[in-house]
Parts: C-alpha cells; sequence; structure tokens
C-alpha cells in the first residue's frame, strides 16, 4: 500500500489514508496516557528504571504523530520507529516481569505489525518472537518475578508463531490482490501498456521535472495504425487485436526503459521521450515506423503515421499533444506511413 512507503502531500487529502492516520494519533495519544499513568505509578513505588522505559513511549509519540502529518514523505521511516519503540518498550518491561500481564500481548504483536508495515511487518514480529523467547529460556535472571510455567509460556508462544504466519498469508494474499487491481487501474487489458489515464499521470510527472529542471528536453509521438477499421472489416476483430498487440510489442521492444509508451485509445498508441529534443524523437519515430512496416502479420503490412512534438517554453503536457496530433492528421493526410513533426 502507498502508505507504507512515502505520501504526497496529495494524499493526505484521501480519506483511507487521513483515516489510518488518524487512527494511529488517537492510539499514540492513548499509549501516552497509559504509559504516562504507568511511569508516573512506578516512580511512586520507587521502581525508577522501570518508569523510565515506562516514559519511552509518551516522550517520542508527540514527534512522531507530528512527523505523520506534517512530513508525510518520511512515513515509512515514521513507522518503523513506531514499531521499534513498541518493541523496546515490551522487552525493557520484559526484562523485569515476565508474567501474564507482559505475555498475553504476544499474540497481537503480528497484527500490530501488519498494520504498521504491511507484509514486513511478518519479519519485525518474528524478530521479536526470537528474542523474547531466547531471553526467556536463556536468561531466567531477567525474570526478578515468578517466572509463568515453560509449558504455559511454549503456548503463548505458539499462538504468537500461529497468529504471525496468517498475518504473513493474509498479507501476502492482500499484496496479490492488490496487484491485480493496480493491473486493471493502469494497464490497457489488450495490449498490456499503459492506459489513458496512468500514462497522463507519469507524463504529467515527467512535465514537473521538466519545470524544475528548464535545461531538460522532452518530447512525445502520438501514432496511429493505418487503415485499422478496413483491417477489421477484412479480417474481423480477433485479427485486429493481434494487430494491436503486435503493434504495442514492437514498440516497446524499441524504447528506452525510461520512455513511456500507452494506448491512447482505439488504434492510437502515445510515447512520451524524456530528454530527447525533436530531432532525436524524430530519429525515434523513424525507427519505430520501419519496425512497424517490416513486421509481418500473416495478411499485409501494418503501417503506421506518426506525429511529434517537442516540449517548448510556455508549453503544456495538453499544447504539446495537440501539435502532435496535428501532425499526426498531417501524415494521415500526406499519405500514411511516415513521420511529421515541426517544432511549432
Amino acid at each position: 500500500m502507498k502508505l507504507w512507503l512515502k505520501l504526497a502531500k496529495e494524499d493526505m487529502d484521501v480519506p483511507v489514508y487521513r483515516g489510518k492516520l488518524l487512527f494511529l494519533s488517537i492510539a499514540a495519544m492513548l499509549g501516552v496516557i497509559i504509559a504516562t499513568g504507568f511511569a508516573v505509578w512506578e516512580w511512586m513505588n520507587g521502581n525508577i528504571s522501570r518508569a523510565i522505559a515506562d516514559l519511552i513511549f509518551p516522550v517520542t509519540a508527540p514527534f512522531l504523530v507530528y512527523a505523520l502529518w506534517y512530513k508525510p514523505r518520511s512515513t515509512q521511516f515514521i513507522l518503523h520507529v513506531f514499531a521499534l519503540l513498541v518493541f523496546i518498550s515490551q522487552v525493557s518491561v520484559g526484562f523485569y516481569l515476565f508474567d501474564f500481564n507482559q505475555l498475553i500481548w504476544l499474540p497481537t504483536y503480528p497484527l500490530i505489525y501488519f498494520y504498521l508495515l504491511g507484509h514486513r511487518g511478518w519479519y519485525w514480529s518474528i524478530v521479536l518472537f526470537i528474542v523474547l523467547w531466547t531471553m526467556y529460556g536463556l536468561y531466567p535472571q531477567f525474570a526478578v518475578q515468578e517466572r509463568v510455567a515453560f509449558h504455559v509460556m511454549n503456548n503463548i508462544m505458539v499462538a504468537y508463531l500461529l497468529t504471525a504466519t496468517l498475518s504473513w498469508m493474509n498479507s501476502r494474499e492482500v499484496l496479490f490482490y492488490q496487484h491485480k487491481i493496480i493491473q486493471r487501474a493502469h494497464y490497457d487489458h489488450l495490449t498490456g501498456v499503459y492506459n489513458r489515464a496512468a500514462w497522463m499521470e507519469r507524463a504529467e510527472q515527467e512535465v514537473s521535472s521538466k519545470m524544475r529542471h528548464t535545461e531538460r528536453m522532452l518530447s512525445g509521438i502520438l501514432l496511429d495504425v493505418d487503415d485499422f477499421k478496413n483491417f477489421n472489416d477484412e479480417y474481423g476483430h480477433h485479427a485486429g487485436d493481434q494487430v494491436l498487440r503486435m503493434v504495442s510489442e514492437r514498440l516497446s521492444s524499441r524504447l528506452r526503459k525510461s520512455d513511456i509508451l500507452g494506448r491512447w485509445g482505439g488504434e492510437e498508441f502515445i510515447i512520451l521521450l524524456p530528454d530527447t529534443g525533436l530531432k532525436q524523437a524524430i530519429e525515434v519515430a523513424e525507427n519505430l515506423r520501419m519496425t512497424l512496416y517490416d513486421a509481418e502479420n500473416g495478411r499485409r503490412r501494418v503501417s503506421a503515421s506518426f506525429g511529434v512534438a517537442e516540449y517548448a517554453d510556455g508549453d503544456t503536457l495538453d499544447s504539446m499533444l495537440i501539435r502532435a496530433d496535428k501532425h499526426l492528421y498531417r501524415a494521415k493526410d500526406e499519405g500514411k506511413n511516415r513521420v511529421v513533426a515541426t517544432l511549432t
């Protein structure tokens, strides 16, 4: 999930993200109140070291909550710190007291870490499991009060490990379906390249980068498969689908990893070329045109018309694409299977 990587400021307006951050903030404030109460009680009873351990979370939690809301891009780091504080707080208390009051919380740790860190939280919970089990089994001197019976400890640890495993399995299933949803939301189901909405999102990011670094060049290519309607009418839509898949594969094989290829609609494709000027973009378009024209589809030779435009001062993404679209229509009018480009 995006929340557990890093957020942009605009993501703070998304209800699901705000809801999760609000939940974490409320939980942190409750934790501060409870932990502070325990610290005061321990201090009054002369357990100074226990009181200091209980104060770890109250001292740091307000800073973490502030960072969650006002430094969203550091979300992953902050949540790791949250998880680590929970770990340190519990283990530090565990050094002094191994009883049901502490152990009963063990099975909840996988769920807490899963919520905070997604499937990576499972690894955190396994580390915690190993540390606590080692402490209990090898260092009985840390338990200054009566130790819990070994078979009881074993049952609690098995429950903890089972909860951790089920949390991990659940997270893998969530990630699987999340990947499916992302695929459907961002990629064209027929050709496997970006759909129009996803391409626009990626292109806007490149344009923003261009605005920040004015020395960078940026060009776009619009291409349309020639006489595609006639091909569909003559050979059927299934054959037309095969042509579109072939075109997308040929285009992808000739482009750089940094180039952004998408299906604009129907038999139209669109390409954004970062760090590419007009002259180089024309060369790329010519190379793609010849690649498509050399393709064998078993029925007729495939050709496409190309319109190329470079991002100029004062441009927007839309204005550049409008020029590319005009050049594409010129290529069609001038006989198809050609590249047309001018700066203005």
